[in-house]
């Protein structure tokens, strides 16, 4: 019965092992996804500056409004009362 228990613990052992491997390599997975995306879009706003100078300055301008707006809009910090 004893050999049972510890083949159940060594199966949970390596199912866990697994686990934080496969996490491992989801996060390295994410951070070069977000890495290829960052500089493909660095490359096309470079593109966009060379090849249409005006179109690039009306997205940078919307992009501008937009984070102001989220700045206004987006709820900040709470100021608490102390009584």
């Amino acid at each position: 019965m004893e050999r049972f228990a510890q083949l159940f613990d060594d199966l949970e052992d390596l199912w866990y092992a697994f686990g934080l491997v496969s996490e491992s390599i989801r996060s390295r997975l994410r951070f070069a996804t977000f890495v290829f995306l960052s500089f493909s879009l660095q490359a096309l706003g470079i593109w966009l500056a060379v090849n249409s100078p005006p179109l690039a300055t009306a997205v940078v301008a919307l992009l501008l409004v937009w984070l102001l707006y989220q700045a206004v809009v987006s709820p900040g910090p709470r100021a608490t009362l102390s009584t």
